[in-house]
């Protein structure tokens, strides 16, 4: 948790600094989610994006969610995260937290319950116009490498049910896409894939990849 904190006031103080000579892009995001599990239906995950821009150090942050069935039952879906970083000269770097939650998403004896997988993730990301036209393409990638959440305090209850592997969160998304960019509008479509690395018992947990269509618009001040 020591971690945590720690990266929390990084966070805060580079985004103090950030605020001071900021560009604000306040919008929207959503993402059309297929999973690894043909069990599992998709789900439109839609919700609020945030980003704010200095010179070299930038901040964002965005929170989806959404609704899907799996084997007769209704599971909302939850994704969020939060990431400061630095503009280098070829692409952009970044450390943050993401969040993701399954409302009884966790089958334990019999009954579900909430599961949430949380933990630190690095990002890196890069982009350009095609010469000077308003259409560009980016490519960003993240990694959550270490799941401080539900599956972690759950390994008795998973050894319980004959798995007896880790079974812990630690996942890392791509997407890349085209985007569009005016003086006070900017626009993304492209495709998210979500790889969870831990889930090796497919059998018993299905697959948990996710993946599809990705879109944003956002408004600058």
């Amino acid at each position: 948790m020591k971690m945590v904190r720690r990266l929390v006031a990084v966070m805060c103080v580079l985004g103090m600094v950030t605020a001071a000579q900021a560009g604000l892009s306040v919008g929207g995001k959503l993402w059309y989610v297929s999973f690894g599990d043909d069990a599992v239906d998709s789900a439109l995950m839609i919700g609020p994006k945030a980003d704010l821009s200095g010179e070299n150090v930038w901040l964002s942050g965005m929170f989806l969610f959404g609704s899907t069935e799996a084997g007769g039952e209704d599971i909302d879906q939850q994704d969020g995260e939060v990431l400061v970083g630095l503009t280098l000269s070829l692409f952009d770097i970044g450390v943050g937290l993401r969040d993701t939650t399954w409302k009884e998403g966790l089958r334990v004896g019999g009954q579900t319950e909430d599961m949430t997988i949380w933990g630190p993730m690095a990002y890196v990301g890069m982009g350009n116009s095609f010469g000077d036209s308003p259409i560009g393409w980016y490519a960003g990638a993240s990694y959550m490498f270490m799941d401080m959440g539900d599956l972690k305090d759950a390994q008795d209850d998973l050894k319980s049910m004959g798995i007896n592997e880790d079974i812990t969160g630690e996942h890392y998304n791509i997407e890349v896409g085209l985007s569009f960019s005016a003086e006070h509008f900017q626009a993304t479509v492209g495709y998210r894939i979500k790889k969870f690395i831990n889930y090796n018992n497919k059998e018993e947990l299905g697959d948990a990849t996710q993946s599809g269509l990705a879109a944003s618009a956002s408004f600058l001040f």
